[in-house]
Protein backbone atom coordinates (compact mmCIF):
# COMPACT_ATOMS: atom_id res chain seq x y z
CA UNK A 1 0.00 0.00 0.00
CA UNK A 2 2.82 2.26 0.83
CA UNK A 3 4.38 1.30 -2.71
CA UNK A 4 1.16 2.61 -4.20
CA UNK A 5 1.44 5.98 -2.72
CA UNK A 6 -0.67 5.72 0.43
CA UNK A 7 0.32 6.93 4.11
CA UNK A 8 0.03 3.77 6.55
CA UNK A 9 -0.46 3.37 9.92
CA UNK A 10 -0.49 -0.25 11.31
CA UNK A 11 -1.31 -0.06 15.01
CA UNK A 12 -2.39 -2.90 17.54
CA UNK A 13 -5.32 -2.67 19.67
CA UNK A 14 -5.86 -2.13 23.13
CA UNK A 15 -4.34 -5.88 24.82
CA UNK A 16 -3.14 -6.98 21.35
CA UNK A 17 0.78 -7.37 20.72
CA UNK A 18 2.80 -5.42 23.15
CA UNK A 19 0.32 -2.24 24.14
CA UNK A 20 -1.42 -2.56 27.46
CA UNK A 21 -5.71 -3.03 27.79
CA UNK A 22 -7.91 -0.19 29.11
CA UNK A 23 -10.99 -0.44 31.05
CA UNK A 24 -14.75 -0.56 29.77
CA UNK A 25 -16.39 -2.59 27.58
CA UNK A 26 -13.88 -4.57 24.93
CA UNK A 27 -15.59 -2.71 21.84
CA UNK A 28 -15.77 0.89 23.56
CA UNK A 29 -11.83 0.40 24.45
CA UNK A 30 -11.00 -0.82 20.85
CA UNK A 31 -13.37 1.74 19.19
CA UNK A 32 -11.57 4.61 21.69
CA UNK A 33 -8.12 2.89 20.37
CA UNK A 34 -9.35 3.53 16.21
CA UNK A 35 -10.50 7.15 17.39
CA UNK A 36 -7.02 7.85 18.79
CA UNK A 37 -5.34 6.29 16.04
CA UNK A 38 -7.65 8.36 13.46
CA UNK A 39 -6.77 11.86 15.30
CA UNK A 40 -3.03 11.38 15.51
CA UNK A 41 -3.09 11.04 11.85
CA UNK A 42 -5.29 13.87 11.50
CA UNK A 43 -3.25 15.82 13.07
CA UNK A 44 -0.13 14.88 11.09
CA UNK A 45 1.25 17.83 8.70
CA UNK A 46 2.39 14.83 6.46
CA UNK A 47 -2.18 13.70 6.21
CA UNK A 48 -4.18 15.79 3.98
CA UNK A 49 -7.20 15.23 5.81
CA UNK A 50 -8.66 12.42 3.38
CA UNK A 51 -8.90 8.75 5.06
CA UNK A 52 -9.23 5.49 3.94
CA UNK A 53 -9.93 2.51 6.50
CA UNK A 54 -8.78 -1.12 6.28
CA UNK A 55 -9.73 -3.44 8.29
CA UNK A 56 -10.00 -7.30 8.90
CA UNK A 57 -12.10 -9.22 10.63
CA UNK A 58 -12.75 -7.44 14.07
CA UNK A 59 -10.78 -4.73 12.62
CA UNK A 60 -13.02 -4.48 9.92
CA UNK A 61 -16.11 -4.62 12.28
CA UNK A 62 -15.36 -1.67 14.06
CA UNK A 63 -13.82 0.44 11.16
CA UNK A 64 -17.69 -0.30 10.09
CA UNK A 65 -19.12 0.81 13.73
CA UNK A 66 -16.55 4.27 13.61
CA UNK A 67 -17.75 4.94 9.93
CA UNK A 68 -21.54 4.22 10.79
CA UNK A 69 -20.83 7.11 13.49
CA UNK A 70 -20.01 9.40 10.75
CA UNK A 71 -17.66 11.40 13.43
CA UNK A 72 -14.78 10.96 10.83
CA UNK A 73 -14.95 11.80 6.84
CA UNK A 74 -13.88 8.23 5.95
CA UNK A 75 -13.97 8.17 1.97
CA UNK A 76 -13.09 4.91 1.25
CA UNK A 77 -13.69 1.49 3.77
CA UNK A 78 -11.68 -2.11 2.86
CA UNK A 79 -13.43 -4.59 5.37
CA UNK A 80 -11.89 -8.19 4.89
CA UNK A 81 -12.71 -11.38 6.55
CA UNK A 82 -15.41 -9.09 8.69
CA UNK A 83 -17.96 -10.95 10.68
CA UNK A 84 -21.69 -9.54 10.47
CA UNK A 85 -22.39 -10.88 13.74
CA UNK A 86 -20.02 -11.43 17.17
CA UNK A 87 -22.19 -14.24 18.83
CA UNK A 88 -20.01 -16.85 17.24
CA UNK A 89 -16.93 -14.56 18.93
CA UNK A 90 -18.73 -14.24 22.27
CA UNK A 91 -19.45 -18.13 22.38
CA UNK A 92 -15.76 -19.08 21.27
CA UNK A 93 -14.43 -16.77 24.10
CA UNK A 94 -16.45 -18.08 26.55
CA UNK A 95 -15.36 -21.69 25.52
CA UNK A 96 -12.06 -20.71 25.37
CA UNK A 97 -9.35 -20.13 28.06
CA UNK A 98 -7.02 -18.32 25.39
CA UNK A 99 -9.78 -16.05 24.12
CA UNK A 100 -11.17 -15.69 27.56
CA UNK A 101 -7.26 -14.19 28.62
CA UNK A 102 -7.94 -11.96 25.31
CA UNK A 103 -10.55 -10.26 27.35
CA UNK A 104 -9.77 -10.17 30.96
CA UNK A 105 -9.90 -7.24 32.25
CA UNK A 106 -12.77 -5.64 29.95
CA UNK A 107 -15.53 -5.15 31.17
CA UNK A 108 -17.43 -7.27 29.38
CA UNK A 109 -18.08 -7.49 25.20
CA UNK A 110 -20.22 -4.28 24.44
CA UNK A 111 -22.55 -3.55 21.92
CA UNK A 112 -23.64 -3.67 19.51
CA UNK A 113 -23.32 -7.27 18.87
CA UNK A 114 -24.18 -6.95 15.52
CA UNK A 115 -24.65 -4.56 12.45
CA UNK A 116 -28.15 -5.00 11.69
CA UNK A 117 -28.40 -1.41 13.24
CA UNK A 118 -25.38 -0.14 11.09
CA UNK A 119 -26.25 3.24 9.38
CA UNK A 120 -25.63 2.95 5.56
CA UNK A 121 -21.79 3.33 5.46
CA UNK A 122 -20.98 4.56 1.93
CA UNK A 123 -17.89 3.76 0.28
CA UNK A 124 -17.29 0.18 1.40
CA UNK A 125 -15.59 -2.83 -0.38
CA UNK A 126 -16.46 -6.06 1.64
CA UNK A 127 -13.90 -9.17 1.08
CA UNK A 128 -14.30 -12.52 2.03
CA UNK A 129 -13.28 -16.13 1.68
CA UNK A 130 -16.04 -19.01 1.13
CA UNK A 131 -13.58 -21.43 2.92
CA UNK A 132 -13.23 -18.69 6.18
CA UNK A 133 -13.21 -20.91 9.42
CA UNK A 134 -13.59 -18.74 11.47
CA UNK A 135 -16.63 -16.16 9.46
CA UNK A 136 -19.09 -17.94 7.27
CA UNK A 137 -18.68 -16.00 3.90
CA UNK A 138 -22.34 -15.31 4.05
CA UNK A 139 -22.06 -12.73 6.68
CA UNK A 140 -20.10 -10.66 4.37
CA UNK A 141 -23.20 -10.52 2.16
CA UNK A 142 -25.94 -9.75 5.21
CA UNK A 143 -22.59 -6.56 5.71
CA UNK A 144 -22.92 -5.72 1.84
CA UNK A 145 -27.26 -5.34 1.97
CA UNK A 146 -26.46 -3.01 5.26
CA UNK A 147 -23.64 -0.76 3.15
CA UNK A 148 -25.22 2.46 1.29
CA UNK A 149 -23.91 2.66 -2.12
CA UNK A 150 -20.97 2.84 -3.80
CA UNK A 151 -20.34 -0.81 -2.44
CA UNK A 152 -18.58 -3.44 -4.04
CA UNK A 153 -18.09 -7.44 -2.48
CA UNK A 154 -15.58 -9.70 -3.47
CA UNK A 155 -16.19 -12.93 -2.69
CA UNK A 156 -12.80 -15.65 -2.58
CA UNK A 157 -13.79 -18.98 -3.43
CA UNK A 158 -10.69 -20.48 -1.71
CA UNK A 159 -10.31 -17.83 0.85
CA UNK A 160 -9.78 -18.49 4.20
CA UNK A 161 -10.44 -16.23 7.41
CA UNK A 162 -6.56 -14.83 7.13
CA UNK A 163 -6.01 -15.11 3.01
CA UNK A 164 -3.19 -17.23 3.51
CA UNK A 165 -2.88 -18.03 -0.49
CA UNK A 166 -0.79 -15.54 -1.91
CA UNK A 167 -3.07 -15.66 -5.15
CA UNK A 168 -6.38 -15.22 -2.95
CA UNK A 169 -4.20 -12.50 -1.13
CA UNK A 170 -2.73 -10.90 -4.09
CA UNK A 171 -6.25 -10.45 -5.33
CA UNK A 172 -7.44 -8.94 -2.62
CA UNK A 173 -4.75 -6.41 -2.06
CA UNK A 174 -4.98 -5.32 -5.75
CA UNK A 175 -8.70 -4.78 -5.41
CA UNK A 176 -8.49 -3.28 -2.07
CA UNK A 177 -5.89 -0.63 -3.76
CA UNK A 178 -8.54 -0.25 -7.07
CA UNK A 179 -11.70 0.29 -4.76
CA UNK A 180 -9.15 3.07 -2.85
CA UNK A 181 -8.31 4.88 -6.43
CA UNK A 182 -11.85 4.48 -7.84
CA UNK A 183 -12.84 6.22 -4.50
CA UNK A 184 -10.10 9.07 -5.22
CA UNK A 185 -7.63 9.01 -2.99
CA UNK A 186 -4.93 6.84 -5.04
CA UNK A 187 -4.00 8.16 -8.66
CA UNK A 188 -5.02 6.24 -11.01
CA UNK A 189 -3.00 4.14 -13.33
Amino acid sequence: MCSAGLGVVRFDFSGCGESTKRGGPFLDARLNDLRGVLDFVLGQGWCNGRIALFGSSMGGYLALLLAGTKAYSIEALVCWATPFTLNKVQASVEQSARMNHRLSGFEGFGEPMDLSGLAAVQGTMVVHGQRDETVPWWEAALTYKRLGEPKRLLVLENGDHRLTDPTDRDVALNASLDWIRERGLLPTG
